[in-house]
């Protein structure tokens, strides 16, 4: 297959994508960084770290797909996942110096890496239906 082929089969992601990817971001942010005085039931943040393996999950499946779009190939995953680590740090680092009241833990990037993870096998699983492998001719 060429690569027009998986343009044309990326073409109606174009613009969804990174879209969604934008508005994941920012909730992600809002939902890491902003004060966390909200009044919430107990049992919310008792799933607090299955808030963010999905969060990362959708976060690195989103940044594959971006990535894919922008350069019209399958990107290099260590590097989606490395882009999604540093991420989860960064949050976990902002929270240490913005006052809002959050404390950053280990667990919590913990959780965010096992979301990346989770996300890496899955765009393993797409990008082998998107960019099939060249059959290998047989040898006799």
């Amino acid at each position: 297959m060429n690569e027009q082929n998986y343009t044309s089969r990326l073409a109606k992601y174009k613009k969804a994508v990174p879209a969604l990817f934008v508005i994941v971001t920012i909730l992600t942010l809002v939902g890491t960084l902003f004060p966390s005085n909200y009044n919430l039931p107990s049992t919310f943040w008792q799933q607090d770290k299955l808030g963010h393996f999905i969060i990362f999950l959708a976060w690195t499946i989103l940044f594959g797909g971006v990535l894919t779009i922008k350069q019209k190939k399958k990107p290099k995953l260590p590097y989606v996942l490395l882009c999604s680590a540093l991420f989860g740090i960064a949050i976990e680092m902002l929270q240490l110096f913005i006052p809002t009241g959050r404390n950053a833990e280990l667990y919590d990037f913990i959780a965010d890496l096992l979301g990346s993870l989770a996300a890496l096998g899955i765009l393993t699983i797409v990008f082998k239906k998107i960019f099939p492998e060249p059959s290998e001719p047989e040898s006799n």
